[in-house]
């Protein structure tokens, strides 16, 4: 089965031989095997879930369920922020980014495969999607992560516990190195797209072995503008982290606008218009200069070995 758990999978390993980005975090399937899926399989149901009702647990007529979340009022740029993190996470070389893709679900569809749950109702989650070219409901479809758990790395004394970890001069306890490996690639990462809500509860989970953090939920990254306090916020997060991989180290070093614009521009959307502006596109790139500073800075004073502690 292409699909079971791969034993031994280098998690930190960023692409494979000929450049390709390494199948999602546990699977043989490859990402744009995913992508695919999630454009074309058929829905067989939507179930709400989480804190708001236009997210749906989209069953898919395959191997593999999907997120579905819809393009609403109040939230208009959440979809193409989705598809644009797991963009840049590709010329990143991440595997830990579950892929996701635009897609426009017949509202007549969904309505006739959605699942009443206890508090979302069709009409209240009716009135917050928008529509376009008659009752088609924009969106993203997201592979779906069938098992996750808590890690305990966003309250206060998580936070204290991996900011140790990534510290210089301090001890990493044993066997959370892959962890702490995994959360100084998402402070990086989240202070990238700007993302602030991380740390917001529920945002951080990982596998159930305690190793790896999936980078996940990223529907308000990527604003024109960030505002001082948020920007404070996310910088002082990437701050924290004094330890870094090598290899993430390496493919922020080669990142570039043209890679990240050629994978902009193979998400379906991109056809009907860009996903980011490029106001959003300069932010990325703002930011990712003061991320390669805050590493060279480290690594001029402590040495190369000790801030780029990871593989």
């Amino acid at each position: 089965m292409d699909d079971e758990p791969v034993p031994g999978f280098d998690v930190m390993s960023f692409r494979d031989g000929a450049g390709l980005p390494r199948p999602f975090i546990g699977l043989r399937r490859s990402q744009d095997a995913l992508i695919d899926g999630l454009r074309h399989l058929t829905p067989t149901g939507f179930r709400p879930v989480g804190s708001t009702s236009t997210v749906f647990h989209m069953k898919l007529d395959g191997r593999y369920d999907a997120a579905f979340k819809s393009k609403t009022h109040d939230r208009p740029n959440g979809p193409a922020a989705e598809v644009a993190a797991y963009r840049l996470s590709r010329c990143l070389g991440l595997n830990n980014v579950p892929p996701a893709v635009s897609r426009r679900i017949p509202e007549t569809a969904l309505r006739a495969a959605f699942e009443n749950q206890p508090g979302h109702t069709w009409e209240e989650i009716s009135q917050r999607m928008v529509r376009e070219h008659g009752d088609l409901v924009p969106g993203v479809a997201i592979y779906w992560i069938p098992k996750m758990v808590d890690l305990d790395i966003d309250d206060p004394a998580g936070i204290a516990r991996w900011t140790g970890w990534l510290t210089q001069g301090e001890m990493i306890q044993a066997g959370s190195r892959s962890l702490a490996a995994h959360i100084s690639t998402m402070v990086v990462f989240d202070y990238l797209i700007g993302n602030f809500d991380r740390f917001s509860g529920g945002n951080a989970r990982g596998d159930e072995a305690g190793t790896l953090v999936f980078l996940r939920d990223h529907d308000v990254a990527f604003a024109v503008r960030l505002g001082q306090r948020v920007h404070k916020r996310i910088l002082s997060r990437m701050l924290r982290a004094e330890r870094f991989s090598a290899s993430f180290y390496q493919a922020l070093s080669e990142l570039t606008r043209a890679c990240f614009l050629a994978e902009l521009a193979r998400d379906p959307a991109w056809r009907g218009g860009r996903l980011l502006s490029e106001a959003r596109i300069d932010g990325v790139f703002e930011r990712l200069e003061t991320a390669k500073s805050h590493i060279e800075s480290l690594i001029q004073l402590h040495g190369r070995d000790e801030v780029l502690a990871f593989p």
